[in-house]
């Protein structure tokens, strides 16, 4: 079982990946995407084929939708199928069609590094860290989730579970969360690289000006690779965060919608919804905070070699070259921070949870207070 210091732990979720065109098939041995060409005209294919389902879709429901639902909800619903149906299309097209050089690139970065700290073919001796054991896991949790919910679904509106809606949210929610799991597992790879900068870099108690130049060589190989993530899932994370934060709010206004202005339970099938609610809440929630943390802690992972550069810098002469070449490495990290982005729009880290929660918190106390009313 491969280590996530070894970037060939991605093979095989590179090679589902390339099957739903969010990935290329890349061949570890030979450092190249495999038949690049064909894979693009599939991914072309592929999201346009997504595209005109999702339009028959919207059409063949819209007028339903705005008859039954009430304005509030019908506008939430409308943010959430725009965010839900085209987080796919974005991705086969930010990923496939667009991001070949970035994944070559990003890749080669990952290998380069790999080598030289003689991790190739390295095993992961703790199983829950395994990627193939936690892939198996996220997706039980997910095949879960959607069971729950369609099982509620049946019960409350079995009409929905046969339409052409329900079947293609499935194929979206596959996209969202496979896209979940390759940002976690490639955070997390940026994350293993930078503590082995930083282990090599504390293991020499006195590092040579040679040395401190390679390890910060290395700390520029990863922030150019950091690039080439932010160019790949940009768009997609905007899309990723945004749904999820519709849906939360979706989740609230329809669990108070199945509250009395006591905040007792109607009477009828309402105990279903706010159930089926209340797991989709949490569903999302898990999948935001895994996303969001393993960005910032990455990151983290990156920036804090600067604070390492400081303190080794303490133990040599004033005019020595190394104290110089340690605060220079310093410096640039400081000047030049990692920072796992959503297209620049904004930066992923802790502060993107608490606003989410920012959000929804008065979003809650909005619909609390017109229940009250």
């Amino acid at each position: 079982m491969s280590s996530k210091k070894d970037i060939r732990f991605m093979k095989i979720p590179y090679t589902i990946g390339s099957y739903l065109a969010v990935t290329p098939d890349y061949n570890f041995e030979k450092k190249v995407i495999n038949r690049p060409r064909v894979h693009q005209i599939y991914a072309l294919l592929l999201a346009c084929a997504i595209s005109v389902l999702s339009g028959i879709t919207f059409i063949d429901n819209s007028s339903l939708h705005i008859k039954e639902q009430e304005p509030t909800f019908f506008i939430l619903d409308l943010i959430n199928f725009f965010f839900l149906f085209l987080h796919p299309i974005v991705m086969i097209i930010s990923s496939s069609l667009l991001s070949g050089s970035f994944w070559s690139k990003m890749n080669k970065n990952f290998q380069f590094i790999d080598e030289h700290f003689n991790n190739v073919h390295k095993k992961e001796s703790n199983f829950l860290r395994n990627c193939y054991v936690q892939f198996v896991l996220s997706l039980c949790g997910y095949l879960l989730n959607n069971l729950f919910v369609t099982i509620s679904c049946l019960k409350l509106l079995p009409d929905i579970v046969l339409s052409k809606m329900h079947i293609l949210s499935q194929v979206c929610y596959t996209y969202e969360f496979f896209t979940c799991f390759l940002i976690c597992n490639l955070t997390t790879a940026f994350k293993c690289r930078f503590d082995e900068i930083s282990r090599e870099l504390q293991n020499h108690l006195k590092p040579s000006t040679t040395f401190i130049r390679q390890s910060g060589h290395f700390w520029r190989i990863l922030s150019e690779s950091v690039v080439c993530f932010n160019k790949i899932f940009g768009w997609p994370l905007i899309f990723f965060i945004g749904r999820g934060v519709v849906q939360l709010l979706q989740s609230l206004q329809l669990t108070m919608l199945a509250l009395n202005s006591d905040f007792t339970l109607k009477k009828g099938p309402f105990a279903d919804l706010v159930a089926t609610n209340l797991f989709i809440v949490a569903y999302m929630t898990v999948c935001l905070v895994f996303v969001i943390l393993t960005c910032d802690s990455a990151a983290s992972s990156g920036n804090k070699i600067s604070n390492l550069c400081y303190k080794l810098q303490k133990d040599f002469a004033d005019s020595s070259s190394e104290r110089r070449e340690l605060i220079l490495l310093a410096k640039e990290i400081s000047d030049n921070p990692i920072k796992f982005t959503a297209s620049d729009f904004f930066e992923i880290n802790k502060s993107t949870f608490f606003g989410i929660i920012s959000v929804t918190t008065t979003y809650l106390i909005i619909l609390i207070q017109f229940k009250n009313s």
